[in-house]
């Protein structure tokens, strides 16, 4: 079962990206979403497409999770993280208890959809989306959340890091990758990756989320 019942978001969907295989049944799912969500619908085929199809600030990317590897999900959902921070995506053919299910860790996906979902259910969630709500399978919801509750941060903890951590961690919060860290800094990226290391010791978190949360609320 899906979960809607979170606070609206502040971003609102205003045009929608469909990135899945170039065929007649992908074209006939792009007409029905506009036509019964009232938005400008686009197809593509290849990631890199979307990028310059993201004309509106505010825009909803639904991506087909069956004909793209992680790979190269993670890599499209990387670049869009820091490009288009207003971006609403979501997944659906989304294989239940599958690595699929890690991508709902990106700020950016509000809703997921498995692959047994019909349309009368996509459509139902993507409005929930367009309104401001997630759309989230209960199960994964209660994932990320168990990943990520800990106890409140000491404020001192901020004092553990020096200042080229503390240079990394704001940029880390604001949506950059490695590779944008190291440029902005002059340095490698295996110098950012050796930092980030160190980092996620001193302010005890597991992962780039927990991390960049933290950043949020400390820095």
């Amino acid at each position: 079962m899906m979960n809607a019942h979170s606070a609206p978001q502040k971003a609102s969907a205003e045009t929608m990206v469909l990135l899945s295989e170039s065929s007649m049944q992908s074209k006939m799912l792009a007409n029905l979403m506009s036509d019964k969500l009232g938005l400008a619908c686009r197809l593509a085929d290849q990631p890199q497409q979307v990028g310059h199809m993201l004309q509106a600030e505010q825009s909803l990317l639904l991506i087909d999770a069956q004909h793209f590897d992680m790979n190269a999900l993670r890599s499209l959902l990387q670049n869009l993280q820091s490009k288009h921070n207003r971006l609403v995506v979501a997944l659906f053919n989304v294989i239940q208890s599958s690595e699929q299910e890690q991508l709902a860790e990106w700020p950016q996906v509000k809703g997921l959809f498995y692959i047994n979902a019909d349309h009368n259910q996509l459509l139902k969630g993507l409005g929930a989306l367009i309104s401001g709500h997630l759309w989230l399978p209960r199960e994964v919801t209660h994932q990320l959340i168990e990943q990520n509750r800990r106890p409140p941060m000491d404020a001192g903890s901020r004092q553990l890091l020096t200042r080229r951590e503390l240079q990394i961690m704001e940029l880390l919060a604001g949506g950059a990758t490695n590779l944008q860290i190291a440029e902005a800094l002059f340095v490698s990226e295996h110098t950012i990756k050796s930092h980030l290391y160190n980092v996620f010791k001193k302010i005890d978190v597991k992962n780039r989320l927990q991390a960049c949360n933290w950043a949020r609320n400390n820095i």
